[in-house]
């Protein structure tokens, strides 16, 4: 059997390291999933995979929190009216698809002809197989030629909860951000949600290691140290989990964009280096904001 523990341990250590490092950046959204957006993260996720790959500039901290606040909600209403109960990730990526929001795997190209279906996979995520074959799966798409040198979003699902995983080029080098619409990853005294940056691939791999660990409770914990994983039978049939799926249990989605011909790429550029120095004075001004409550606080 595993020894959970310990890797919990490790995998928050290592994480912590790359922190400090600056090998994986922390950044605060100005908001978070909450009333109207409620058990919402799958459209969040999706809609953060799709305008990532839609949009010239890519992600930003804006971008995120108009999904959170005003995107997520109007579609949230139509697939479930006034219902907060759990959205399935299945039923709410085929709704997407149906609105052309997401490419369809029948008709890759269907969502506009900016992006293309890629890829599922599923598996365990303290087998570092199963983490290694998610990773190389991005890695995948870039060596593809069909898809080379272009953006990525990935869908993950993930202990009742979805993120959404983008891959986007910095000059020569690609970068990987994960978006998370819930708070409590920021460690600070408000709620928010987070981008979390990784300069490569090693420090997604830390990333994520971090932050499906960080989301098993105790019992969880005591079952994975316990049972093995076994993928011809995820739903728990025993004892007082009967019925549940096994905390362990991943899925992911991709999607690639798909360049579009002629593009402009001088104006693309100045796009970018807008929406670079937009975001830097953004972050600049959460964190004066952060210190100002801080010190009230303190006192």
């Amino acid at each position: 059997m595993q020894n959970v523990y310990h890797s919990v341990a490790s995998s928050k250590s290592k994480y912590k390291e790359y922190l400090e490092d600056g090998k994986i950046n922390l950044l605060q959204l100005n908001t978070h999933q909450q009333q109207g957006s409620a058990n919402g993260c799958v459209i969040i996720a999706a809609l953060v995979v799709a305008l990532h790959l839609k949009q010239a500039t890519g992600l930003t901290s804006q971008v995120a929190e108009q999904i959170i606040d005003n995107h997520c909600k109007p579609l949230l209403q139509e697939i479930r009216g006034n219902s907060l109960e759990f959205l399935n990730p299945s039923n709410a990526i085929t709704f997407l698809m149906d609105k052309k929001i997401l490419a369809d795997p029948s008709n890759p190209n269907d969502a506009n002809n900016y992006m293309a279906w890629v890829d599922h996979c599923v598996g365990d995520v303290t087998n570092p197989r199963d983490m290694l074959e998610l990773l190389h799966r991005f890695q995948g798409v870039q060596d593809n030629s069909n898809h080379a040198g272009c953006k990525v979003g990935a869908l993950f699902f993930f202990h009742s909860h979805a993120v959404g995983i983008v891959k986007h080029c910095v000059g020569h080098q690609f970068q990987f951000e994960l978006v998370e619409s819930l708070p409590g990853l920021s460690g600070g005294i408000e709620p928010h949600g987070t981008r979390l940056q990784c300069h490569d691939l090693e420090s997604l791999q830390v990333l994520l290691a971090f932050y499906t660990s960080n989301r098993f409770t105790d019992s969880d914990l005591s079952f994975i140290s316990c049972n093995d994983f076994n993928n011809s039978n995820l739903y728990l049939d025993t004892g007082e989990s009967a019925g549940m799926i096994d905390p362990r249990l991943f899925e992911c989605y991709f999607w690639a964009g798909v360049e579009r011909q002629n593009p402009d790429k001088s104006t693309s550029l100045v796009q970018q280096q807008k929406a670079r120095k937009t975001e830097l004075q953004r972050q600049r001004c959460l964190q004066r904001k952060q210190q100002q409550q801080d010190a009230i606080n303190a006192k």
